[in-house]
């Protein structure tokens, strides 16, 4: 199978998860078929099996959640009404596929079986008729339309968007559904930019067609239809990519990140206003089905965005990075139910909970069906970690008085105890910390698309590597050193990298190397970014500083290294004459000084004509800072250990003089 087997258990994962809900559903939406939020919950998840089941390969599973699928549409859509039977049919379903998916769990392959009666079961029912016709075949998803057909209607720009608060859907489903958003935008932005230097992975084009159509079905459940109508241009092109009919290039990758920065626009809208934003995408569609259709006429009518619009300051608003222990988004919406999708979709998390009635869960218990192995993960609320976090920050301050009674006490069994709970609050606090952490990798992210822009805006060739990307720390920490980050590679590839003629007349290669590297040193992150370019121009730095009167034409002869290296940071410098998208306004490394030794870290630079290193050191968290506790005129302080430079133990010697 061509996907791995972390992807598979996460599918067994998200599907048990699916097959839990759904024995509550199903029962409660037999009690209240006229629940159309319900209905549409159960829906998307039966999507979901399916289209998961799809882009594994697991036919079998493929097509019971296809039959199911379409028996459910009919409902959706009021042609059916819901009834025992139809329910009864539905939970069988259910069952087959709590089977299926417990076989693959145990062998890692899709069990062998008959599912003709169920098929022939569920095709009659959803054909209207009382009984299943003899002999029905399993009925098989009809193949997709042309992915280059783009309806008039979708294209046409959205009029009159509704508001979705007083919509169906409630305000949950559309903060899940910013929040999924958000990560696929973040994940595309990688993925797009790593498709374009490896055309021939398969794996990870269907990973970025299922993230598109998962954004395509997303707003065409909500009625975001401006959303939607780029969402599936994009789809489209992507479509013609996978199939082999298009050969992916600079031309249609441009095309596809700016119709990625399109879609991050709109849903920052929708953040903003919880309605969707006005706008005229005509343009772009038109490119896109351009390219859809082959034409060559599309070819360099996107440009690239600017790379400056990826720094945060001057990005539109967005939900936040959803963190661990954050609840999932809601999966891909409902297609059209007259043209069932085959097209491989994401095995996205199921549509959160409905109101079920209490005793749903007994009477739909299913203790025979062979289930796959329940997750030993549970997703938490990150403002419930955080009040953890500070309840256990109170009891460490607890403990530390018990022990400074304790010290005192000549009780024995008080001793022991204080001594107990020291012990547990210690443990307790570094598991807590831990849920706190997360890897480096989720800034890191945004960083190939950031550099294939901006080596595209100036001309160069740029490679960037990335080490460590596992590494974790505090989120809190994490989202310091993000524009920090942000500006030190945008002055790797603007400044320091040269254009490919300068290199190669330099004996170096074509393509510049932008060497970005995490790892753990002595409590501290280590983040280092290199590159191999001119580094910094020593002597124009010094005129600069000296036009700009940051020092004298006397003091400049006998500045040394350091302090030249430092001007560098000082606020407003820059050794460009005009203003560019890029540079010239001289915030760049100020702002990485400033923000990183505002979070108590340091930043140290070193340059030559081969390159330039930028070391950044940062705590590892900023929710525990360890401190030394001195004592003076009866008041007792607090200094943090990071502000020490050297301690020096003064006692008194036999004459009482101190030493």
């Amino acid at each position: 199978m061509e996907n791995n087997d972390q992807i598979l258990d996460e599918f067994l994962i998200e599907a048990q998860e699916i097959f839990d809900q759904l024995d509550r559903d199903f029962v409660q939406l037999e009690q209240t078929p006229q629940d159309k939020k319900l209905l549409g919950s159960i829906f998307r998840a039966m999507h979901t099996l399916k289209g998961g089941s799809g882009f594994l390969s697991l036919r079998r599973l493929e097509k019971v959640a296809h039959a199911g699928e379409s028996l459910l549409a009919k409902v959706r859509d009021g042609v059916l009404a819901i009834n025992e039977d139809n329910t009864t049919a539905l939970l069988k379903t259910l069952d087959r596929l709590r089977e299926i998916v417990g076989g693959v769990a145990d062998t890692r392959a899709e069990p062998e079986g008959d599912d003709t009666e169920l098929l022939a079961l569920l095709r009659a029912m959803t054909a209207g008729e009382a009984a299943p016709l003899a002999g029905a075949a399993p009925e098989v998803p009809p193949p997709p339309p042309p992915p280059a057909a783009v309806s008039d209607e979708a294209v046409a720009p959205a009029e009159g968007a509704r508001d979705v608060g007083a919509d169906v859907h409630n305000e949950q489903i559309l903060e899940e559904f910013l929040v999924e958003a958000q990560e696929i935008f973040d994940r595309l932005d990688l993925d797009f930019v790593q498709l374009e230097q490896t055309p021939e992975d398969k794996k990870l084009l269907g990973s970025i067609f299922r993230a598109m159509h998962t954004l395509k079905g997303s707003s065409g459940f909500f009625s975001f239809r401006r959303l939607e109508a780029v969402a599936h241009a994009g789809e489209s092109l992507l479509s013609r990519v996978r199939d082999g009919e298009i050969a992916i290039n600079e031309d249609n990758t441009n095309a596809l990140l700016q119709t990625l920065d399109c879609l991050r626009d709109i849903v920052a809208g929708v953040a903003q206003t919880r309605q969707e934003p006005a706008g005229d995408d005509t343009a772009l569609i038109a490119v896109l089905r351009s390219m859809t259709l082959g034409h060559d006429a599309a070819r360099g009518a996107v440009q690239p965005p600017a790379a400056a619009a990826l720094a945060p300051a001057s990005g539109a608003a967005a939900p936040a990075t959803p963190t661990p222990g954050a609840a999932p988004a809601p999966s891909a919406a409902p297609q059209p139910a007259a043209a069932p999708d085959s097209n491989p979709v994401a095995a996205t998390p199921a549509a959160p909970p409905s109101a079920a009635a209490s005793a749903a869960g007994g009477a739909v218990a299913r203790e025979a069906s062979k289930t796959a192995e329940v997750s030993s993960q549970v997703r938490v609320n990150v403002d419930l970690l955080d009040k953890l976090m500070n309840l256990v920050s109170e009891m460490v301050l607890a403990r530390n008085r018990l022990m400074s009674f304790a010290a005192h006490s000549m009780d024995p069994q008080f001793t022991n105890t204080v001594r107990t709970i020291d012990f547990i609050t210690v443990e307790l606090q570094e598991r807590m910390m831990k849920t706190r952490m997360q890897q480096i990798s989720s800034v890191w992210s945004k960083f190939p698309r950031l550099v294939r822009d901006v080596a595209q805006e100036t001309g160069k060739k740029v490679e960037l590597i990335q080490v460590g990307a596992e590494t974790e720390l505090d989120r809190s920490v994490l989202e310091s050193i993000r524009d920090p980050l942000i500006h030190i590679i945008r002055n790797a590839v603007d400044h320091g990298i040269e254009l490919p003629a300068e290199r190669l007349v330099k004996g170096k290669r074509e393509v510049g190397t932008v060497l970005l590297s995490s790892m753990h040193e002595s409590g501290m992150i280590v983040i280092d970014v290199r590159d191999d370019g001119a580094g910094i121009n020593i002597p124009l730095v010094v005129k600069k500083a000296v036009e700009k009167g940051l020092v004298t034409a006397e003091r400049v002869q006998k500045i040394a290294y350091g302090e030249i290296i430092d001007l560098v940071c000082q606020p407003g410098f820059s050794t460009r004459d005009s203003i560019t998208t890029l540079s010239g306004r001289g915030v760049g490394l100020d702002v990485v000084r400033t923000n990183v030794q505002k979070i108590g870290g340091s930043v140290d630079i070193s340059t030559s004509d081969q390159g330039t290193r930028i070391r950044m050191r940062i705590p590892l968290t900023l929710a525990i800072m360890p401190a030394l506790f001195v004592q003076c005129a009866g008041q007792r302080f607090a200094v943090p250990q990071n502000n020490l430079f050297e301690m020096i133990r003064y006692e008194r010697n036999s004459d009482g003089l101190t030493i």
